[in-house]
């Protein structure tokens, strides 16, 4: 028997693999603004970052970046229609894979997944889109019910709509009385077409079920 094909012995451990550091190690070189050779404006405030990473990350990022640079403008970039905290989370997001530890896990709370989901939109970041839809739809309630049907409708997130018509259709004199059906119905007025749609969707599958049942307790034994 070959002597190469002897399994090492049990007793002796195996080297122990490190985790991963690429994530952190690129979430440092956006920290320390280190080789940056992009600028972005947002909101006011200044923010260094490297066209390398970010046109590998978004095919909207490659667009912007790989545009001419207006006279004048010395390498930065200024963004309209979004917040700078917001950005922010998004580039860690774009270095890292991940969201920063204050709006990760329970501490993402709904205003900034919203507006996270839209920037995802904006950038075409899907991992970040998904992760923005999950946590949304898991915080689902009747409050933010009506606005967050009209974000997913105006940011294509087609799986989060599903459930905003769900929940508003289950529970719809309830979300009718909220401020975010308003801002919906002015926002995005053909929305409720669709929400009646739900409704008589809803009522359609109870009729149904409820004939279904009527019909398996008639039958004999």
């Amino acid at each position: 028997r070959n002597a190469a094909s002897i399994p090492p012995s049990p007793r002796l451990p195996l080297p122990e693999l490190p985790p991963p550091q690429l994530g952190a190690h690129l979430g440092e070189l956006l920290e320390t603004g280190r080789d940056a050779d992009v600028t972005f404006e947002v909101d006011g405030e200044m923010m260094r970052a490297h066209k390398l990473i970010l046109t590998c990350r978004s095919p909207v990022f490659h667009a912007l970046l790989s545009a001419p640079m207006r006279e004048g403008n010395e390498g930065v970039v200024r963004l309209q229609d979004i917040k700078a905290e917001v950005f922010r989370a998004m580039l860690h997001f774009v270095y890292t894979a991940n969201l920063p530890e204050e709006h990760s896990g329970d501490r993402l709370e709904v205003p900034m997944t919203q507006h996270l989901l839209a920037a995802a939109d904006r950038f075409n970041l899907a991992r970040l889109r998904t992760i923005c839809e999950r946590k949304l739809c898991e915080s689902m309630e009747v409050e933010t019910a009506a606005t967050t049907l009209a974000l997913a409708e105006q940011n294509r997130a087609l799986d989060l709509k599903r459930v905003c018509l769900d929940f508003v259709a289950n529970n719809l004199s309830e979300v009718m009385a909220t401020d975010g059906f308003t801002h919906m119905s002015h926002s995005c007025p053909h929305l409720q077409a669709e929400v009646l749609r739900a409704v008589a969707d809803l009522k359609n599958n109870a009729k149904q079920a409820e004939e279904e049942e009527e019909e398996d307790t008639a039958a004999p034994a």
